[in-house]
């Protein structure tokens, strides 16, 4: 298991699988060689993995809709343009049509959803304006009221496009305890 510690931090795997821990904080770390696998639904690699209940509404998201954990974390969406396509059961989604020049950038364009609707938490992978690939946490409140997600960056891949991986991601690359 290969974990930062506080403040952003470059992470290197090994040879083998390797878990990549997000810890509990909103640093955003470089991850440099994290390996996606060679299709989606091929042995997996290198996994990410995450608290169901990250930053546990530190950052004024709710606590109580967290990442899904088990068989319940099961759908991944790819996002051509836009925020259109992430529903309630959306686990990851992935962002390949716009670019974002960060996470408020992205949380702005998810504020168009319907917080009512898309209830809980999932991971977000969008690129940003410097070609970046990047993965987020966007957290919902659960209420229509302006300010419905929190959107948090936890890892910046290097080595990677949006396009190159967005063939590849699924929800086995992901450990949510």
């Amino acid at each position: 298991e290969i974990a930062g510690e506080l403040g952003a931090d470059n992470l290197t795997g090994g040879a083998g699988a390797d878990d990549f821990h997000v810890g509990n904080d909103t640093s955003n770390d470089t991850v440099n060689d994290f390996d996606w696998g060679a299709a989606i639904g091929t042995t997996t690699v290198d996994q990410v993995e995450i608290l169901a209940n990250y930053l546990g509404g530190a950052d004024g998201a709710d606590a109580a809709a967290g990442l899904q954990t088990g068989a319940a974390f099961a759908q991944t969406v790819t996002v051509a343009t836009g925020v259109v396509g992430i529903g309630a059961t959306t686990d990851v989604a992935i962002f390949t049509g716009t670019t974002y020049n960060n996470a408020a950038a992205l949380d702005t364009a998810l504020e168009a959803l319907a917080a009512g609707t898309v209830t809980q938490d999932f991971f977000a992978f969008y690129q940003d304006g410097f070609g970046n690939t990047r993965m987020a946490i966007a957290e919902s409140d659960g209420n229509e009221d302006g300010a419905d997600f929190t959107v948090t960056d936890v890892y910046t891949f290097t080595g990677v496009t949006i396009g190159s991986i967005a063939g590849l991601i699924d929800t086995g690359d992901f450990i949510v305890v």
